[in-house]
C-alpha cells in the first residue's frame, strides 16, 4: 500500500509528472483546438432550432462538453493516443438506455506508460480542491478513484522472465472553460471517492505549453560569453576609422 506523507506524495507527483510529460503538452493543445471547434458547431445547431429558442440555453450546457469530448476524441486518435469512452454505469440494457448512457457521458479513458487516464470536465468551483467530480452511485468510477488495482494486486508465485509490471496510480486529467475563449487544464491523482465525495493526492494546474518553452541559451549566459573589452575596442577602431575617413574626405575638398 502507499504510504501517505508529504514527501511520498511530492515524490509521487513528480513521477506522474515524468510519466506524462510526452502527453500533457498535446492533450493541452487538444484542449484549446476543441475549444476553438465547438462554437461553430453550436452556431449551426442554433441556425436549425433557433437562436431565440427558450431552451438554447441548457442545451447549450448539455451538449457542450459532450462535443468537447468527441472533437478531443477524434484529434487524440490522430496523435495516436487511442481513447475510448467512459461507461461508468454499472447496470443498464444496452437496447433501451444506450443513447442516455452516451449522451450522459462526458469522459474519456485512456493508457500511457503504464498508467491509467481519464480526461473529465472539472466541476465549476472557486476552490480548487471542489472541481473534483464525485463517482456517484458508479462502482467503476469509485473503484477508479480509490485505485482499487494497487490494493488487488498480488505478486505472482512464478514472475515471467520479463519480471512483474507493479501497478501505478491512476491520473485523471481535469478540463473546464472558465470563459468561451480560455481553456484550463488540471493534472489529478485521486485518493478516494465514494458517493458525492471525493479526494485527491493532490490537483496541479496545468500551465500553457507555451509558457514552459525555455530559450536554448539564456540571456545571462549570452552575456557572460562576450568579450566586452574586445567589443569596447571594435567599436573604437570602427568610430575613429568612420572620424578619420571624413578627415580625409575634408581634405580632398580643400
Amino acid at each position: 500500500m502507499f504510504e501517505e506523507n508529504d514527501e511520498n506524495i511530492s515524490a509521487l507527483k513528480e513521477e506522474i509528472k515524468k510519466d506524462f510529460s510526452q502527453i500533457t503538452p498535446i492533450i493541452y493543445t487538444v484542449l484549446e483546438t476543441a475549444q476553438s471547434v465547438v462554437p461553430e458547431c453550436i452556431e449551426l445547431f442554433n441556425k436549425h432550432c433557433g437562436n431565440d429558442s427558450p431552451d438554447a440555453g441548457k442545451i447549450y450546457r448539455l451538449i457542450h462538453p459532450s462535443l468537447m469530448r468527441a472533437i478531443m476524441q477524434i484529434l487524440l486518435n490522430s496523435k495516436n493516443l487511442k481513447t475510448k469512452a467512459v461507461i461508468d454505469h454499472d447496470n443498464y440494457d444496452i437496447k433501451a438506455d444506450w443513447e442516455r448512457i452516451i449522451l450522459s457521458n462526458n469522459g474519456l479513458a485512456g493508457k500511457y506508460a503504464g498508467r491509467n487516464y481519464r480526461l473529465l470536465k472539472a466541476l465549476r468551483s472557486k476552490i480548487i480542491g471542489n472541481i473534483l467530480p464525485p463517482p456517484g452511485q458508479s462502482r467503476k468510477k469509485s473503484n477508479y478513484y480509490c485505485n482499487s488495482h494497487l490494493q488487488q494486486f498480488r505478486m505472482p508465485l512464478y514472475p515471467s522472465e520479463g519480471g512483474c509490471e507493479l501497478p501505478k496510480h491512476n491520473v485523471i486529467y481535469l478540463w473546464d472553460n472558465p470563459t468561451a475563449n480560455s481553456v484550463s487544464l488540471y493534472l489529478v491523482c485521486p485518493k478516494w471517492g465514494k458517493g458525492n465525495k471525493a479526494v485527491a493526492y493532490f490537483i496541479d494546474p496545468i500551465e500553457h505549453p507555451a509558457l514552459s518553452i525555455r530559450p536554448p541559451v539564456e540571456p545571462d549566459e549570452i552575456v557572460s560569453e562576450l568579450d566586452l573589452e574586445k567589443l569596447r575596442y571594435d567599436i573604437n577602431i570602427l568610430l575613429n576609422g568612420d572620424t578619420q575617413d571624413e578627415s580625409n574626405e575634408n581634405d580632398l575638398r580643400e
